[in-house]
């Protein structure tokens, strides 16, 4: 039986925020027309997210092994 390796879904994140923040920004500037404004709006955005994944993380923990290796093999 193949082993599965446990993506970090917090490193993931920190990845995608690093290699797209450029872009994102860009997209909620061109929103907002302020860049104090779409800086604040970026803000809360990311404190949102990493919030919403600490969550995730923690409920996966709390998860059976069995549950976990399911959940990898269905992509979510």
């Amino acid at each position: 039986m193949p082993e599965f390796e446990v993506p970090d879904r917090r490193a993931l994140f920190a990845d995608h925020l690093l290699r797209h923040w450029g872009r994102l920004f860009a997209y909620v500037y061109a929103l907002m027309r302020n860049v104090a404004d779409a800086d604040d709006v970026f803000q809360q955005t990311e404190n949102r997210s990493r919030a919403r994944l600490r969550s995730q993380v923690a409920a996966s923990s709390r998860a059976t092994p069995s549950a976990q290796l399911r959940k990898l093999r269905a992509g979510s």
